[in-house]
């Protein structure tokens, strides 16, 4: 039941997660060439790293990977961590009971957005438009969608499994 909902919760397997495998009926192992997960993990569980897709540690991420390489070259770093800082431009909202979407500048530049969607309990309280963050995530790919003047427009996407808020001052 947990791994079914982690597949629900996370549609993109970011690491080659083997908890998102088909389970059969026994309880038996499933196995990956690099760890074993085991079916009858209980409710109370922690998730592991592999079940979190990426890693909690802020270290982990660097800005090695920028915008422009997101943009230049879509396909090479899906599934990659990456980090951006960052000015929301615009509130989304739900994309469905459990996650949220925004529009983030990318160190305020309003010619870099990025489309962030994160999971509701990934930050206390609610973001809002102008907030200064710093997201940590997983690049999944390109995401398109026809602005409010009828043109097309393609940004790279982001999902976040923490973000960290600024102080506006």
């Amino acid at each position: 039941m947990k791994k079914k909902l982690l597949c629900l919760l996370m549609p993109v397997c970011l690491l080659g997660l083997a908890a998102c495998q088909n389970s059969t009926a026994d309880n038996s192992t499933t196995a990956n060439s690099t760890e074993a997960v085991t079916e009858t993990q209980t409710e109370t569980e922690a998730p592991t790293e592999k079940e979190t897709l990426l890693s909690r540690d802020r270290m982990a991420y660097t800005e090695d990977i920028t915008y422009e390489t997101l943009a230049r070259y879509p396909d090479k770093n899906i599934d990659k961590p990456v980090k951006f800082d960052g000015k929301i431009i615009q509130m989304i909202g739900a994309v469905d009971s459990n996650y949220t979407a925004i529009r983030m500048a990318v160190d305020d530049d309003y010619n870099h957005a990025l489309l962030v969607v994160y999971a509701n309990d990934v930050i206390d309280g609610k973001l809002l438009e102008n907030d200064r963050i710093t997201i940590y995530g997983g690049y999944v790919g390109q995401y398109s969608y026809t602005s409010t003047l009828n043109k097309p427009i393609t940004i790279p996407q982001v999902e976040a499994v923490m973000i960290d808020l600024h102080d506006n001052n």
